[in-house]
């Protein structure tokens, strides 16, 4: 796979890309390291300083934004590679170049997915096995809580890889379009356009190694978050340590079955015959449905081993499936250039832009609706089979969880499927418009179609891990009272009836709800709720305005590189852009655009638990997944929809860039891009962010606020000085 192409153009397509990457990773480095090691110290002193945390947290961080940068990284040397010996082999045939595309995906796929469980597994064990025997012991709750520090880590690189490969996607895309209407001869579709060049470049990071990042954060967030309901589920003062362990581990038990299965799908389609890549989609599904109902069997063989007796949690595990299912399918249709609704953003382009779209907008927020009322059928099933409403609502949590985790179990190949679209749409902008040019358009549509069907479902997955982290985030709070020397004292909670008289390791989710007074008559939650529904809403206005400067920036490179580089603009065959320059030029630019959305991302969550408190910290994260995660996936839908669109103007040849149809094709493909690599993907890395900061600051706000709130108390001071 990683072997260089014989023929010149292929060769120089991957010269330009490794280039290419090889400064973007640079530079990304600069910006990274820096937001991450500023973040760690801060932990540093929370876990030493303060003893907010446990010591080992800090560790746990670095561990996981580090793996996810490693399986980012991964992917995109995989893509680079894979991208100009794909274009080599369109030559031969669609079929050919097809195997090699999905060949690539699937190690990028796999190798993140396989990354993510080697980092849950070996923290696990070895806070379970190994630290008793170092002289550190950790009872379960707090291992399975520190397993959330892990999701922090790698949810900050996620949402910092999303924003800052988004952000250069997107510029690049809307900077071509300015070139073309700016200098006369620049091509449309050439690898000479330096504003192409660097759109590949984007491509390749956004869709390879932020998406790489983005999954190994969902699935760290599920397990996580499972791991920390089943030993709650089953813990308590009587509680057999046998069974508290064995709840912990099920969720990497169904994790490990699924890589296996992911595996074999992987093995199994590659090795079928492909004619063109359109045979392939039918064996796709086919494949993908029977990889689900062997995962489906083997979960329920692992809950009949590990908790005889909870078969309803095996329910739940179906309830996820079933969700991810009518996730996936349900994007498919709103993206498909086969389906109603992109031959009706088609037909109404007829009319021009607006028209158009007006129409994919339309079609994108429509299909929000069946995706979340899966969600909602699917955590309630959860909930109910697990044993939540028969008086169990810590087994009800478990079962979210498990859900979640099932969600994304077939983790590797979701990475893969999503994949496929770069290194596709890579291969064919290094060919010349010829024979293999057709064929690599096909191949790269099928990409399109595949990674919107995997990238919808990511979304709606990182949702229902996000929603599954919510009761997570009470065990937090939890050993935030325990690390606080409160667990010695007996709490008494005062509600309607009798009082109840119980320690805090043996409070049930529903006591921990009224000591921390969790509930519609807090006046806190609401604030909370509020704050998180317009903290996404800002947070994706900050998106889309750093998208549009940063194509100014961009577009400004690359009319310098058209006019000063000799050949460029006689597009003569040995002249080069020079991707390199254009990630030069547009670092400074897109480093200052994320600085405001990072501090939102990371000071808000922390700042709601101190000033808020517990109620707010709860309700900031539950505000901020009910009003993003619908504008995650509507306005990522919007952006795919009009791509798609965009394609089968572009196939059927409706009259050229200039017609009424051509125009309002170029002008929903150029403004889907943001849409689609940048606002909704970074507002899913965002509502799973922001669960995991509320986690890991639990200690914190306990520590400062204890049961209550800084507004609260001083509310009482001002009063007390007033009176």
């Amino acid at each position: 796979m990683l072997r260089r192409p014989a023929d010149p153009e292929s060769a120089q397509g991957a010269y330009l890309l490794e280039d290419g990457l090889g400064a973007w990773l640079r530079r990304q480095d600069r910006l990274l390291l820096p937001v991450l090691g500023a973040v760690c110290l801060v932990l540093v002193f929370l876990a030493f300083a303060l003893g907010a945390l446990p010591r080992i947290v800090p560790f746990a961080f670095l561990t996981g934004a580090l793996l996810a940068s490693l399986a980012g990284r991964l992917g995109m040397r995989l893509a680079a590679a894979a991208a100009p010996r794909a274009a080599a082999a369109a030559r031969e045939s669609a079929g050919a170049a097809w195997r090699v595309v999905f060949g690539a995906a699937a190690g990028a796929g796999l190798a993140a997915a396989a990354l993510s469980l080697l980092d849950l597994c070996a923290w696990f064990a070895g806070l379970q096995w190994l630290a008793p025997r170092l002289g550190a012991a950790y009872s379960l709750p707090e291992i399975t809580v520190i397993l959330l520090c892990l999701a922090l880590g790698s949810g900050l690189y996620a949402l910092l890889t999303r924003m800052g490969g988004g952000l250069f996607a997107g510029a690049a895309g809307i900077s071509s379009d300015l070139l073309i209407r700016s200098e006369a001869g620049v091509p449309e579709a050439d690898g000479r356009n330096p504003a192409l060049a660097a759109a590949q470049l984007g491509r390749i990071a956004t869709g390879i190694g932020a998406w790489a990042a983005d999954l190994f954060a969902s699935q760290n967030l599920a397990l996580a978050g499972a791991a920390v309901l089943g030993a709650a589920a089953l813990g308590g003062g009587r509680a057999d340590p046998e069974r508290q362990l064995a709840a912990a581990a099920l969720p990497l038990v169904i994790a490990g079955l699924g890589a296996a299965v992911s595996l074999g799908w992987v093995l199994i389609t590659i090795s079928g015959p492909v004619a063109k890549p359109a045979d392939s989609r039918q064996a796709l599904n086919r494949s993908a449905a029977v990889a689900a109902a062997v995962l489906a069997v083997f979960s329920g063989v692992a809950v009949a081993l590990l908790l005889p007796g909870n078969f309803g949690l095996w329910g739940a595990i179906v309830a996820g499936l079933a969700a991810a299912a009518v996730a996936a399918k349900a994007s498919e249709y709103a993206t498909g250039a086969g389906f109603n609704p992109v031959r009706a953003a088609v037909a109404q382009g007829e009319a021009g832009p607006p028209a158009f779209l007006v129409e994919g907008l339309a079609a994108g927020l429509r299909s929000v609706c069946l995706p979340a009322v899966a969600l909602i059928v699917a955590a309630l099933a959860a909930f109910h089979l697990a044993g939540g409403s028969a008086g169990q609502p810590a087994m009800g949590f478990y079962g979210l969880g498990l859900a979640a985790v099932s969600m994304l179990a077939l983790l590797g190949a979701m990475a893969t499927a999503g994949a496929c679209a770069p290194i596709a749409a890579a291969a064919r902008d290094v060919l010349p418009p010829d024979s293999a040019r057709d064929r690599s358009e096909s191949l790269s549509a099928q990409g399109d179609s595949l990674a919107s069907a995997a990238r919808g479902l990511a979304v709606c997955a990182g949702g229902l891990a996000t929603l599954a982290a919510l009761p997570a985030i009470l065990e937090a709070l939890r050993l935030g009272l325990v690390l606080k020397n409160v667990n010695a004292e007996i709490i008494r909670l005062t509600a309607d009836g009798p009082s109840v008289i119980r320690k805090v390791s043996e409070m049930r989710p529903t006591e921990l709800l009224l000591y921390f007074d969790i509930g519609p008559a807090n006046p806190l939650l609401a604030a909370g709720l509020l704050c998180g529904a317009l903290a996404a809403c800002l947070f994706a206005a900050l998106l889309l305005r750093a998208a549009g400067r940063s194509a100014a920036r961009l577009a400004q490179e690359a009319r310098r590189q058209w006019r000063t580089i000799p050949g460029l603009a006689e597009l003569k065959a040995g002249a080069r852009p020079d991707p390199a320059g254009c990630v030069r030029a547009l670092a400074g630019e897109l480093h200052r655009q994320m600085i405001l959305p990072a501090a939102l991302a990371l000071g808000i969550p922390a700042a709601a638990g101190i000033v808020l408190g517990a109620a707010g910290a709860l309700g900031l994260a539950a505000g901020m997944l009910v009003v993003g995660l619908p504008l995650a996936v509507g306005l990522g839908a919007s952006g795919w929809t009009w791509e798609a669109a965009g394609r089968a103007v572009e196939v059927a040849r409706h009259g050229g860039r200039g017609s009424a149809l051509g125009q309002a094709a170029a002008t929903g493909r150029l403004l889907g891009d943001p849409l689609r690599a940048l606002v909704g993907p970074g507002l899913e890395a965002l509502i799973k962010l922001t669960a995991a900061v509320a986690a890991v600051t639990a200690g914190l706000t306990v520590k400062l606020a204890g049961a209550g709130s800084l507004l609260e108390r001083l509310g009482a001071l001002v009063t007390g000085l007033v009176g």
